[in-house]
């Protein structure tokens, strides 16, 4: 929903539906309601329905660096385990994704 009134701030500022004073702060507001939501990701994500169960995950659910640092897209064992969002990318898929 914040993502559409900053997309479109032009039309809410011209019609006064939010004041130049709210857009101002809308995009830093935006940005810190993620950082707070990052450490619940995956209970967000579990509480939609999605489980835990690695082979119901696409290779981009896991370590998507190194997935997608690889010559061979077919191959999802590349992939490792599930995404931690509450640990981010580890320095070895950082490097690997530099290189």
């Amino acid at each position: 929903m914040v993502t559409t009134v900053i997309e479109n701030l032009g039309w809410y500022l011209q019609h006064g539906l939010i004041t130049t004073t709210a857009a101002k702060g809308l995009v830093e507001h935006k940005d810190q309601a993620v950082k707070s939501l990052m450490p619940y990701l995956n209970d967000a994500i579990e509480a939609l329905g999605c489980t835990k169960e690695p082979q119901y995950h696409g290779p981009m659910a896991r370590d998507y660096i190194a997935f997608n640092n690889q010559p061979h897209f077919d191959d999802v064992t590349q992939a490792g385990d599930l995404f931690d969002f509450q640990k981010g990318a580890t320095q070895q898929s950082l490097y690997r994704a530099r290189m």
